[in-house]
């Protein structure tokens, strides 16, 4: 029978064995069968000396139990040992199916009888041992997926603790309202109790319990819905404490509905258990092939495998060949070829047509075992092992991982984890795809203590302080800045989930899902800073309305005065007086259209988008801004100083035009008496110029200065005329057009107010 077998297990480690027999001729007779095989073999002589190899912390891959009392001895070991998947092998005389039964029911991985077959023993004792890896590492692979999964809530609610220990809901998503179809407030008044699975509520009045004594709880149980559906729900509640009432007055918690997880976990666990019966009720078929006739033997299992009765089928070649599943019939035959001709392993994995008609997977190993003195092969024997069940697992498994990747890829924009050393110290070991397309590092760059490089400098402190709540097994969710591998800083809200070993007696693992936030923050500034627009226009709004108000009072006064005057004393008013009150009206009038226009350019200067910027004359500029102003003027008996030559700026030459008469004329109205101004313009080094006017007036204090350019404001107001609203607009003129105001006084030695503008040839 050597050669039946192939190596089921990649040896990338040694296996240990333990043999229990107190026969030492059959203990030494199974040691030698497996020897050669590469496990390290331990050999005790009575149950009691194999449970104490337990019993002291031992751990072997495999049990092999020989002898009396196998059903006992086998509860024994699973009982003790150190973990559920720790496989035992019961060794048994004659075929008594009551001793097999109570083998298997005392949780027996397999039982042989005797006497043994040294391949079908190897063969048994491998497949054992690689269905014990298979399982672990794929619970591993989908706890990784599940912890990241888990983060993500499917409901949140809130409810008030009343004084009387009632709970009344105040508030839920809508979350519930789909999982159960009952609205808040069919929920309000403690419904939750009849909301309830009724095998669950004892779990229910126990949480509730918890929750009042001022504890946050973590639960699963059963919900019921209204149409009567059946609900998994993982709830996790936390309470709120009044210290005055000295009670719970609140309980708020969030959820997720894990239905389909724990459908998916029965699932599997039936599928495992439908498997490890398959593996431990039967062998595998064997067969036989004669290369030179192409007779070849199947045994009894090799037919019923398939559903066939005991030589149902023709024992030849060509009947193998043709159940061979056609997809899969040229690989197969490929890998027959190559072990015939160059000895290369013969283990292949394929379907085989039942009597049904269905598809089963089966695992084929096999081994020329006769060949002539020329080489040319002579017989071939080998198994066959039925895995369908293991690849429906495999299956569901894979399935299951995939759809807990593709929801931690949906629920954040990156999930990792990080295995905690001893010492404190993190290592990366797994992340999303999306985490290195958002920071540009690999995972090799980030693996030891990477995550320090990615921190803004300004949110050391956040990460410490987030790193310290992890490393002491607290949920973290925060929000921090890091600076990518091209120097972008981008925002993430950051939610951590440690995982605490007791065995170990800390955090040994912290996975993690991200969110790059960094839009909703940009935005957030946007809004901040809209804010803070809004609130300086609304003050401005405010001593626009009050300078307005105040501005067109007067006139508005003194018109109405005037006119009345003339309405109810005209028949005794000379032609002159008459004369005298209508032109004092028009200059009211004229008053009035300059407020106005000024209103209106003001209104113009804020609405435009866009200002078309040219180059200036500025010499035409100022004429013509002088001769709107020629009344005034000579009025005053002002002389005026203008330079014949003007640097050459950009801007937009109605509103330029309109600076200058403000200033013009404020030098004017607020000068000496006669009034003495100056125009000019000087270069400055950052390729601006700065243009100014001089007067000769009683100039400004410190205060007056800083409030010059406040929105509306005007100095002197009782005894000085004019209005507020002149200054105003020329600040916001130049603001627009890219420059600054500013003015220079001293009390008793007159002003000089200015404004930049950018030159046109970009440098002054």
């Amino acid at each position: 029978m050597t050669g039946l077998a192939a190596n089921t297990l990649t040896m990338t480690r040694v296996y240990t064995l333990l043999i229990v027999n107190p026969d030492r001729y059959a203990r030494q007779l199974l040691a030698d069968m497996l020897r050669g095989e590469g496990y390290a073999i331990v050999e005790t002589a009575s149950a009691d000396e194999g449970l104490a190899v337990l019993a002291d912390g031992g751990c072997p891959d495999l049990v092999l139990i020989n002898g009396p009392d196998g059903p006992r001895l086998c509860r024994q070991f699973k009982m003790l040992a150190c973990g559920t998947t720790l496989p035992v092998m019961v060794i048994t005389d004659g075929d008594d199916d009551q001793i097999i039964m109570e083998c298997f029911g005392a949780g027996a991985n397999d039982v042989l009888l005797t006497p043994l077959r040294t391949a079908l023993l190897q063969h048994k004792i491998r497949a054992l041992l690689s269905l014990t890896d298979q399982t672990v590492a794929l619970r591993r692979r989908e706890e990784r997926y599940r912890i990241v999964t888990e983060m993500a809530a499917d409901f949140a609610y809130e409810a008030t603790i009343s004084a009387d220990g009632r709970m009344v809901l105040d508030w839920m998503t809508d979350g519930i309202t789909l999982m159960t179809d009952y609205t808040l407030d069919e929920l309000r008044d403690d419904g939750w109790r009849w909301l309830m699975h009724p095998e669950d509520l004892a779990i229910a009045e126990q949480r509730f319990a918890v929750l009042l004594s001022g504890q946050p709880d973590m639960s699963e149980f059963r919900i019921v819905g209204k149409n009567g559906q059946v609900r998994w729900i993982n709830d996790r509640a936390y309470p709120t404490w009044d210290a005055v009432e000295r009670r719970v007055v609140r309980i708020h918690g969030v959820g997720r509905d894990i239905t389909r997880r724990k459908q998916v976990e029965q699932a599997l666990f039936e599928s495992r258990e439908r498997l490890q019966l398959a593996l431990d009720a039967a062998d595998d078929g064997l067969w036989d092939w004669d290369m030179i006739t192409h007779q070849t033997y199947f045994s009894p299992r090799w037919f019923t495998m398939l559903g066939y009765a005991e030589g149902e089928l023709p024992s030849t070649f060509e009947t193998w060949r043709d159940l061979i599943h056609p997809d899969d019939l040229e690989a197969v035959l490929q890998c027959l070829q190559a072990h015939i001709d160059h000895g290369a392993s013969y283990e292949v994995e394929h379907r085989l047509r039942t009597r049904s008609g269905e598809w089963k997977w089966i695992k084929a190993r096999g081994k020329v075992v006769a060949r002539s003195l020329d080489g040319e092969p002579l017989r071939m024997a080998g198994t066959h092992e039925d895995i369908d069940q293991r690849k429906m697992m495999e299956s569901a498994l894979a399935h299951s991982e995939e759809r807990y990747r593709i929801i931690s890829n949906m629920i954040s924009d990156y999930a990792y984890s990080y295995i905690v050393n001893p010492d404190g110290t993190l290592v990366k070991d797994w992340s999303t795809q999306a985490f290195h397309d958002i920071t540009g590092f690999s995972r090799e760059e980030m693996i030891n203590g990477g995550w320090d490089t990615l921190i803004h400098p300004d949110d050391h402190a956040v990460s410490q302080q987030r790193y310290h709540r992890l490393i002491s097994g607290e949920d973290d969710v925060s929000e921090f800045r890091i600076v990518t591998k091209w120097g972008e800083i981008r925002w993430l809200l950051d939610h951590g989930h440690p995982v605490y070993s007791a065995e170990a007696g800390r955090v040994t693992r912290i996975y993690g899902a991200a969110q790059d936030i960094t839009w909703r923050k940009r935005n957030e500034d946007m809004l901040r800073q809209q804010a803070e627009e809004l609130r300086t226009r609304n003050e401005e709004l405010d001593a626009f309305a009050y300078t307005v108000a105040h501005d067109l009072k007067n006139p508005i006064a003194s018109m109405m005065g005037f006119a009345s005057l003339i309405q109810n004393y005209y028949d005794r008013m000379t032609d002159d007086k008459i004369k005298e009150y209508l032109a004092l009206i028009v200059e009211g009038g004229y008053k009035l259209k300059e407020i106005i226009n000024a209103l209106l350019l003001l209104a113009g200067v804020s609405k435009m988008d866009r200002v078309e910027m040219s180059s200036l004359d500025m010499l035409s500029i100022v004429e013509q801004a002088k001769a709107r102003l020629y009344a005034m003027i000579e009025e005053s008996q002002a002389s005026l100083s203008i330079p014949a030559q003007w640097p050459v700026v950009a801007g937009y030459g109605p509103w330029v035009e309109e600076v200058w008469a403000n200033y013009i004329s404020n030098a004017v109205k607020y000068g000496g008496k006669p009034p003495t101004i100056e125009l000019g313009a000087d270069a400055l080094p950052d390729g601006m110029v700065r243009f100014w006017v001089r007067d000769n007036g009683r100039g400004l204090t410190d205060d007056e200065q800083r409030r010059v350019f406040t929105p509306f404001t005007r100095l002197n107001q009782v005894k000085i005329e004019g209005h507020g609203l002149g200054l105003s607009v020329v600040q916001r003129i130049v603001s627009r057009l890219g420059g600054q105001v500013a003015v220079e006084s001293i009390v008793g030695q007159g002003s000089v107010f200015s404004f930049t503008l950018p030159s046109a040839n970009g440098s002054a």
